[in-house]
């Protein structure tokens, strides 16, 4: 009785306004009005792995095995309105084959089949008295009657592979704005510039009401029929798991939001642009070919549609060969510029006796890559070898090749290992006697003796070089300044000596260690670093000069000190 005054009072203050409104579907109204024997059940999709029932305005993912029918249906209420189904395959290798087919509640009969012949424009618009189609391909097709007759539509699909695909089911009327972005009639993907490892492309601007964003993709084995076939390159293909709670799986969202991605296949590559409409790719590898593609994503849908592919030739540019002078140090720099790579040759001369080579990584991850070879035809291999720091090498010399020949050159190939710049330095001599750098031993590291550590003290060993005629340094830094967080993070150059000051290194000594120095016991130098912090850790770096000659550097090395400082261990 309340409720109904209420009501009552209401209506006299607010004329205008229904004080109980209820959401009617207006869809549902219309459709059943048609005919009220027809049930049209609510979408649920919890329990869509088992009905099949495709949801209408909402792109399904489904994973096919090969040679396994997958069966979906649709149900379409009403009398004759438009119905438009979406296929979109996910991989450019697996060709698809699907079917469409009419279950009148009426008749129960099925249509005509339409095949693959009768597609124009990628859609196929049968009669209204033959609703059914076939396609098989590897292309993304629409099935579309402007009046459908209602029934039940079943969709089958078959794979040659495993593979996904994607569903669109609407009865939107042409007239409406469509699901997928629409590209623009001249959708072709063109190359402006192809200039060493890059490519810089353009297209047109998708002409949707809506708002848009491109990504790119590159990758070396064809171009992408969509965006899904990207996906399954970057993060594989495999089918869903229909989880223990209810709830359906939907993917369709962007390659970029999934966190933990797989290995990508054919150097695949994905890169979103926003509104841009052209991309330079960048870092590609030369003397391969690039298929490049260009996806447009509907913000609002989460729906892409694929633009027409281009292919580029990244050419392989080999830099121009120097010549090596004897008893002349060079560093090259391997970069982009050059593929990180270089090339160069060396005349041996007239000098009997065999050739000494020295090769050094000066910066960069990881080693470096010598091959020497003989310039005959063909070319003769004389050795192959990693460089990962400092290594000296003697070539035999070829005495049977005439010394004015061509074929009496060497030839040298220096490549990183890792696509990053870097500094190697090159020294040969058919000299011995001229070489300016110390022999180091093989083991170049240096130890720190804990039972001789103190609070203020650290002592420090390693091994010695052969040649006695040589001087010994040792640097210390502490990381309680600036200069060390920086050393940490920035790459050093092992080539450079280091630069004494109070923002840099500090030398600790330099000094011969003679075979009768106290401080020398079997080839091993044991030095004691004095006058340091309690509780502090530092980095050491030793490094051997040879008299009027070049440095090397032996491996760094971190030590702390005590916290406390204890008498018994001072002494010492």
């Amino acid at each position: 009785m309340l409720l109904i005054v209420l009501s009552f009072v209401f209506q006299l203050l607010f004329p205008s306004v229904q004080p109980f409104s209820t959401y009617k579907d207006t869809h549902h109204a219309a459709t059943s009005k048609h005919n009220k024997s027809f049930f049209y059940p609510k979408y649920r999709p919890e329990i869509f792995p088992d009905n099949r029932l495709l949801p209408e305005d909402s792109e399904v993912d489904v994973f096919l095995h090969k040679n396994q029918i997958q069966k979906l249906f649709f149900l379409l209420e009403g009398g004759y309105r438009p119905i438009s189904v979406t296929v979109t395959p996910c991989s450019s290798e697996t060709t698809l084959e699907w079917k469409i087919s009419h279950n009148s509640f009426q008749t129960a009969a099925l249509g005509s089949t339409y095949n693959s012949a009768l597609w124009a424009n990628h859609v196929l618009r049968p009669p209204s008295t033959s609703p059914a189609a076939t396609y098989v391909g590897k292309d993304r097709r629409s099935y579309t009657n402007p009046r459908a007759p209602p029934g039940l539509y079943a969709l089958e699909m078959r794979a040659d592979g495993e593979t996904r695909a994607r569903i669109l089911v609407t009865t939107r009327p042409p007239s409406q704005m469509s699901y997928h972005p629409p590209v623009p009639p001249e959708s072709n993907v063109h190359i402006i510039k192809i200039k060493r490892n890059r490519v810089l492309v353009s297209w047109k601007a998708s002409q949707s009401g809506r708002p848009v964003e491109y990504c790119v993709t590159a990758n070396t084995r064809g171009n992408y029929n969509s965006l899904c076939s990207a996906e399954s390159d970057l993060y594989g293909s495999t089918p869903f798991q229909p989880p223990m709670s209810p709830g359906y799986h939907r993917s369709h969202a962007l390659i970029s939001s999934n966190p933990h991605p797989l290995y990508p296949k054919h150097g695949a590559k994905l890169t979103c642009v926003g509104r841009k409409t052209w991309h330079q790719f960048k870092g590609l590898q030369r003397g391969k070919t690039y298929y490049l593609d260009v996806f447009v994503i509907d913000k609002e849908t989460n729906a892409s549609s694929a633009y027409i592919g281009v292919s580029a030739a990244v050419k392989n540019v080999i830099s121009p060969t120097s010549r090596l002078k004897d008893n002349s140090l060079v560093t090259f720099n391997l970069d982009e510029t050059n593929g990180y790579a270089v090339n160069t040759k060396y005349s041996p001369g007239r000098t009997p006796g065999p050739i000494l080579l020295f090769i050094q990584s000066c910066t960069g991850p990881g080693p470096v890559i010598l091959d020497i070879s003989r310039n005959t035809v063909p070319k003769e291999e004389i050795l192959s070898t990693n460089v990962m720091d400092v290594k000296t090498l003697e070539i035999p010399r070829l005495m049977a090749a005439p010394l004015n020949s061509t074929s009496n050159l060497y030839l040298f190939s220096i490549r990183s290992s890792v696509k990053h710049p870097r500094k190697v330095r090159v020294w040969i001599s058919g000299k011995k006697h001229a070489f300016p750098f110390p022999v180091l031993p093989e083991d170049k590291s240096v130890s720190v003796f804990d039972t001789l550590t103190t609070c203020d003290s650290i002592t420090i060993g390693w091994k010695t070089s052969s040649d006695e005629r040589v001087k010994y340094c040792i640097y210390k830094q502490s990381p309680h300044n600036e200069l060390m967080r920086r050393t940490l993070a920035e790459p050093q150059n092992f080539c450079e000596p280091p630069i004494d000051g109070s923002t840099r290194r500090h030398t600790v000594l330099c000094r011969r260690y003679h075979r009768f120095s106290k401080r020398r016991f079997n080839n091993v130098i044991m030095q004691r670093v004095r006058g340091l912090h309690p509780g502090t850790t530092y980095l050491f770096e030793v490094q051997v000069t040879k008299v009027k000659g070049k440095m090397l550097p032996y491996e760094q090395v971190w030590a702390n000190t005590l916290d406390t400082c204890s008498r018994s261990r001072n002494k010492r």
